[in-house]
């Protein structure tokens, strides 16, 4: 824990003393931007956006990412003219994963009553941005499957909405023939008409079609196979596949196939968006296929 040489009675005291029992992340600079203070939880937060372990003294402005600094100038000088500013940021950290945090800049007067400090502070807000997505997500899906009556309606909407909630640029659904027991390709986006082809059903008893009655969530990235040049995977020059199995009540209805040209890694808030649709989508597609067989039985 870092402590400032510049002592300034008792605001600052009172202050540092409030910092340490709160759960978010503070520094505290002086008008030119340098560190004069930071609780532990603002130490640990920086260490995990910047790699960096900062140090009484540091200029904030030269830790700040490249792409953040006009942003803090900006607030900055804002405190600075006795202005609190408020926002919600999207930090990229070392690991270029996307982290949302709430962050405030507080005006702090010195003893003569002048803006001459700055508190930043900053809360990690990502979990609880997930899971309001997630809560809307399961919302807006529910309510929109319910208005679908054909399975090529339904299934155009659940492949779209996976593909954009996850960022992926492409895939396809494979839906389950009672008949054959086969995995057939129904609808699919962003592959070449000659991959859907290839890869247009998963027979009975074939290596891909027990991946998909395992159903488990399976992902493969090129390098597992860009080493054999007949994948066909390759050929289509994909990065990375994701498969979710859906089932209802225990059997497998569908498979979600997503994929990406860009994308080499399925992140977790990705995989669990993918749940939700998972979810939402076998109690649809089998809800549609039950009334298909009810209108079919009255002809």
């Amino acid at each position: 824990m870092a402590e400032s040489s510049e002592k300034n009675g008792g605001n600052l005291s009172n202050l540092w003393a409030l910092l340490n029992l709160s759960s978010e992340g503070f520094v505290l600079c002086n008008k030119k931007g340098e560190i004069i203070y930071f609780n532990q939880k603002g130490a640990d937060l920086i260490k995990k956006i910047t790699g960096y372990s900062i140090n009484s003294g540091d200029m904030f402005y030269f830790i700040t990412p490249d792409y953040a600094r006009d942003y803090f100038k900006e607030h900055f000088q804002k405190a600075l003219g006795g202005i609190s500013t408020e926002t919600e940021r999207i930090i990229i950290n070392k690991n270029n994963e996307s982290l949302f945090y709430a962050v405030k800049y507080i005006p702090v007067k010195d003893s003569e009553g002048r803006n001459s400090y700055v508190c930043i502070s900053a809360k990690d807000i990502t979990e609880e941005k997930h899971i309001k997505e997630a809560l809307n997500l399961q919302k807006e899906i529910s309510g929109k499957l319910s208005e679908f009556d054909t399975l090529d309606s339904a299934l155009n909407y659940i492949l779209d909405i996976s593909i954009e909630k996850t960022g992926m640029d492409c895939g396809g659904i494979y839906l389950r023939n009672e008949v054959t027991d086969d995995f057939e390709l129904i609808v699919y986006k962003g592959i070449s008409d000659n991959f859907a082809e290839n890869a247009g059903v998963a027979k009975k008893g074939s290596a891909k079609w027990k991946v998909i009655m395992n159903g488990i969530t399976l992902s493969k990235q090129h390098w597992e196979y860009e080493t054999n040049p007949d994948d066909t995977l390759l050929k289509e020059n994909l990065k990375l596949v994701v498969v979710l199995p859906v089932k209802f009540r225990n059997n497998v209805l569908i498979s979600i196939n997503i994929g990406s040209h860009t994308l080499e890694y399925f992140t977790e808030s990705s995989n669990e968006l993918l749940n939700i649709i998972g979810r939402e989508a076998g109690s649809a597609v089998y809800r549609i296929i039950l009334e298909n067989k009810l209108k079919q039985a009255k002809k």
